[in-house]
C-alpha cells in the first residue's frame, strides 16, 4: 500500500427519528426538509455502485491505474473495505481523506464523489461508492484468495439482504459514536462548513440527506430518546448475532465472509464506544477470534490525535456517569 496526498495533507423496519433522518424534521437553513428527502431517496431506489462519467468532474482520478481507495481511518464504513483489500492481498494506493479537517466538502473531493462520503475506490479511472457495493468491487478483483461473497445466486442475495440490514444501522451508529467516542465539536459541522458541503459539489440527494443530518443534529442535538433508541438496535442485533453464533463459528457458510468483516466494524466501534461484549459471550469469542487475523488487528488502532482524545473521553465520561452503558437503564 502507498499512501498518497493527491490533493490533501497526509429490509428492516425503523422508527425514523433523528438517529434515522427524521421524516418530522425540517432540516432549518436547507431549504428542504428530512421527509422530502426519504421520499425522493425511498422513490429512487437503490442507488448505483458506479458514479457515471458526468458525475466525476475530476479529470485527475480518471487517469488512475490500479486500485485507489480514499478513506478516513477512523470510518468503520472505510475500515471494512481495507480489511477485504488487506485480506485478499489485493495491492492499493491509499488517499486518506482527513474527516476531521472537512476535507470531504472541499471542491476536490466533491469533484470525486459528489455525495460527499468516504471510501471511495477507484479502479483504473472508474469511481465506485458505497460501501458494501466496494466490498463486492473488491471481491471480483484478481486474487488468489477465495471470495469473499458467495458464488451462488441465493446465497449471494442472503449476504447482501443481510448486509443491507448491518447498514441500516449506520446513522444510529454515527449518533452513537458523536456522543460517546470524543467531544461532539470534534464531529459536529458548524454552519460554514454545511455551507461548503452544499455549494462545493454537483447537486446531489444522498449529499441533501447526509447534510440533513448533520443541520439537525447541529441545530437540536442528539436527544436522549435518540441515543437510547440507537442503543436498543444495535443491542439487540448483537443479540440476533449471539444467537446464530452458539452453534457455528462464521456468520454465513463455513468461511469467512464479507459478513464477518462489515459486522466486526460494527462490533468494534461499539467496544470503543465502551460497549460491554460480555453480555454476549459468543460474540465476544468470535470478536476476539477475528482479531487474530492482522487485517482485522490493524483496523484495532485508534490513529491521530483520537488516540489521546478517546481515552481521555471515555474517562471523563466515566467519572461523571454519562457513558454509552449508563443509558442501559433507560432503555
Amino acid at each position: 500500500m502507498v499512501d498518497q496526498a493527491s490533493g490533501f495533507e497526509g429490509k428492516t423496519r425503523h422508527r425514523y427519528d433523528l438517529a434515522l433522518l427524521s421524516p418530522t424534521s425540517a432540516t432549518r437553513g436547507t431549504g428542504v426538509s428530512a421527509a422530502r428527502i426519504l421520499r425522493k431517496s425511498q422513490l429512487a431506489g437503490r442507488v448505483s455502485m458506479q458514479l457515471d462519467d458526468a458525475q466525476v468532474t475530476n479529470k485527475e482520478v480518471k487517469n488512475w491505474q490500479g486500485v485507489h481507495l480514499l478513506h478516513f481511518d477512523a470510518s468503520s464504513c472505510s475500515q471494512r473495505v481495507r480489511i477485504l483489500l488487506n485480506e485478499k492481498n489485493i495491492a492499493w494506493e491509499s488517499h486518506h481523506v482527513d474527516l476531521r479537517k472537512r476535507q470531504h466538502v472541499t471542491p476536490w473531493f466533491l469533484s470525486i464523489n459528489p455525495r460527499g462520503v468516504v471510501p471511495v475506490l477507484v479502479h483504473d479511472g472508474v469511481v465506485h461508492v458505497e460501501s458494501n457495493d466496494i466490498m463486492e468491487r473488491v471481491d471480483k478483483l484478481p486474487s488468489e484468495q477465495a471470495p469473499f461473497f458467495p458464488e451462488h445466486a441465493d446465497a449471494r442475495a442472503t449476504v447482501k439482504e443481510e448486509l443491507a440490514f448491518q447498514s441500516s444501522l449506520r446513522l444510529g451508529t454515527r449518533a452513537l459514536t458523536v456522543k460517546f467516542m470524543a467531544p461532539q465539536a470534534m464531529y459536529l459541522k458548524n454552519r460554514k462548513v454545511l455551507e461548503a458541503y452544499r455549494k462545493n459539489g454537483l447537486p446531489d440527494l444522498s449529499r441533501d440527506m447526509e447534510i440533513a443530518w448533520w443541520q439537525s443534529a447541529a441545530d437540536n442535538g442528539l436527544s436522549p430518546e435518540t441515543l437510547i433508541q440507537s442503543f436498543a438496535a444495535h443491542r439487540d442485533a448483537l443479540r440476533r448475532l449471539e444467537d446464530r453464533l452458539q452453534n457455528r463459528e462464521w456468520l454465513h457458510g463455513d468461511r469467512i465472509s464479507v459478513l464477518d468483516i462489515a459486522w466486526f466494524t460494527t462490533i468494534h466501534r461499539l467496544k470503543v464506544l465502551r460497549y460491554d461484549l460480555s453480555r454476549h459471550p459468543y460474540l465476544l469469542s468470535y470478536y476476539q477470534h477475528l482479531l487474530l487475523r492482522p487485517a482485522f488487528r490493524e483496523e484495532m488502532q485508534i490513529k491521530g490525535p483520537l488516540k489521546i482524545i478517546v481515552p481521555a473521553y471515555r474517562l471523563y465520561k466515566r467519572m461523571t456517569g454519562r457513558q454509552l452503558e449508563d443509558i442501559v437503564v433507560q432503555s
